[in-house]
């Protein structure tokens, strides 16, 4: 399957087949072909979030997506992905929900 779509298999097997990579940037080529090397670690990612957070808190702003993106982090640094491009953390979605991005219908995440 072409890097420029996502399949998706499992749980959304008969709603949605493909997510257009083109919106995703680059990080889709890197999920599809789980290559984590290099790149901005997750660990970093999360710190990053939690400065903005941190931030964001002190001028009582809240950023309920940025809040969102947060959490995922903490829960991959707890999954060991904290040194992983932060692309990794397609890794727990495929685990959640029971299937592989750009794998065909018949894989299954395991």
């Amino acid at each position: 399957m072409p890097v420029s779509r996502v399949g998706f298999s499992g749980a959304l097997r008969g709603r949605f087949f493909f997510l257009g990579a083109r919106a995703a940037g680059m990080r889709t080529k890197l999920i599809v072909n789980h290559d984590f090397s290099g790149g901005m670690s997750t660990a970093n990612a999360r710190k990053d979030s939690a400065l903005v957070l941190d931030t964001a808190r002190q001028f009582g702003v809240p950023l309920f997506a940025t809040a969102a993106a947060h959490s995922v982090y903490e829960l991959a640094v707890r999954e060991g992905l904290a040194g992983q491009d932060y692309a990794s953390i397609g890794t727990l979605w495929e685990k959640w929900l029971g299937f592989v991005f750009g794998g065909s219908d018949s894989e299954e995440a395991t």
